[in-house]
């Protein structure tokens, strides 16, 4: 495979899945010690993950359709377009719990 049949991946994408994906790799890696802890690392990503969505949803305008968003509908009191965030949102958090994973096996390898 040459490299100009490579899919090109948007930058940012990669920043999506990869800043969270390191951020949850150091920090199972550091605190990881059992179950629990990889669970409760876990649990922080979801608590990340809403607080994202809360962010969005309270930037987001009440009285009119940002310039550039020809999309963005009314849900909730609040101009904004939700499937995007919640696709933003899947990606991150897959990145989140993917680099937990990585970050507690690295762990356990090491301190075997």
């Amino acid at each position: 495979m040459t490299a100009a049949s490579l899919p090109a991946v948007s930058g940012v994408f990669l920043a999506i899945v990869l800043i969270p994906a390191a951020a949850a790799s150091v920090s199972a890696f550091l605190l990881a010690r059992n179950i629990a802890r990889l669970a409760a690392i876990a649990g922080a990503g979801l608590v990340l993950a809403a607080v994202f969505v809360f962010v969005v949803y309270l930037r987001s305008p009440t009285a009119h359709a940002p310039h550039g968003c020809s999309d963005c509908g009314l849900y909730l009191g609040r101009w904004w377009e939700p499937g995007v965030i919640i696709v933003v949102v899947v990606f991150g958090l897959g990145g989140w719990l993917g680099g937990a994973a990585v970050g507690a096996t690295a762990r356990w390898l090491l301190r075997r």
